[in-house]
This record gives C-alpha cells, sequence and structure tokens, in this order.
C-alpha cells in the first residue's frame, strides 16, 4: 500500500480540502459522481454566493475523474480533429451560465474529490525562501559532498465557503 491510488497514499489537497468542507461549503456528497448537473450546480452555488463568474476558475481532479468528463457528450457532440490524432480529451468545462474551467488533473488529488477553485481567490505563500544548503562528510572513509534544496510553501485560501466548490466522496471509475 502506499501507492498512488490507493487508500492510504498520502494526498497534498487535504489542507484546501478542509476548508471548503468545513460547514455550509459549496460541497456536494450526494451525487457520488462526476456529472454535467453536479458540476453545474456547485458553479451555480458559487455564483449564487455572489462569487464574480468572471473570476478564472479550475476544476482539480484526480485522472480518473478527468476521464469522466472527457467522455462528456461522446454520444451527441462531434469534434473536428486532425486526421492523424483518434481520441477525446476535454480541456475545458463551460457550464450552462457559460462560466469556462480549465480542467487540472493531478495525481494528488484523491479520486474521491473534485475541487472547483476560483483561482482570484487564493494565493501562494512563502513561508521559507528556497535555500541551498551544502555539506561535505567523511563519514565510512568516504569522501562525500551533498547539497539539497530546502523551501517551504503554502496556499492562501479567500472565502473559502463561498468561492469555491467541490463535489465529495465520489464513486471511483
Amino acid at each position: 500500500d502506499g501507492l498512488p491510488g490507493s487508500d492510504t497514499y498520502v494526498r497534498s489537497t487535504k489542507g484546501f480540502q478542509n476548508f471548503v468542507y468545513a460547514a455550509s461549503g459549496n460541497v456536494d456528497y450526494t451525487t457520488n459522481a462526476v456529472t454535467e448537473d453536479a458540476l453545474n450546480s456547485r458553479f451555480a452555488a458559487i455564483v449564487e454566493d455572489k462569487t464574480d463568474p468572471m473570476d478564472k476558475f479550475v476544476i482539480v481532479c484526480h485522472p480518473a475523474q478527468a476521464r469522466v468528463i472527457s467522455h462528456f457528450g461522446e454520444d451527441v457532440v462531434r469534434t473536428t480533429q486532425e486526421s492523424t490524432v483518434w481520441g477525446r480529451s476535454i480541456q475545458t468545462f463551460k457550464t450552462d451560465l457559460g462560466i469556462e474551467a480549465d480542467i487540472i488533473w493531478t495525481l494528488n488529488c484523491s479520486k474521491s474529490d473534485l475541487f472547483i477553485i476560483d483561482l482570484n481567490k487564493v494565493e501562494l505563500l512563502e513561508f521559507r525562501p528556497w535555500q541551498t544548503a551544502t555539506r561535505t562528510f567523511q563519514t565510512d572513509g568516504v569522501d562525500a559532498w551533498r547539497q539539497r534544496v530546502l523551501g517551504s510553501y503554502g496556499m492562501k485560501v479567500v472565502d473559502p465557503l463561498l468561492s469555491h466548490a467541490a463535489l465529495a466522496k465520489l464513486t471511483w471509475v
């Protein structure tokens, strides 16, 4: 265990998840699947909470959920592509309200979660700037020179309960 995709794999979206999943957040725990209706309802909730629909939004999810989105409307929508390319990929989701959100998939996001993030309401914070530490060792009769890079960053989340949303407890596909 401990492999990507397993229940014990450490994800790096946990901090953001805690903010968005707080009481009264725009989280759907009941749908259990990524659907157009589920995404549209989360975007509608964000707009109803008075978040500017002109903000830049992204959808962050596991690759398995991104693949589900790529199959939206495949039976009714025809896309034109190069004759030497086969396959289907959707990089942007457009809601029924006209809001567009790029889809970003990452293995750092659990298969059970999908996040809608308002990029105007998040910021990268530097806790400890990047530093290079070097040291020469002479242990066990071996001369060694080692170097490591240290740094610490986090994310500042503004208005987590109203400007962002999530689909939670998604069924693994």
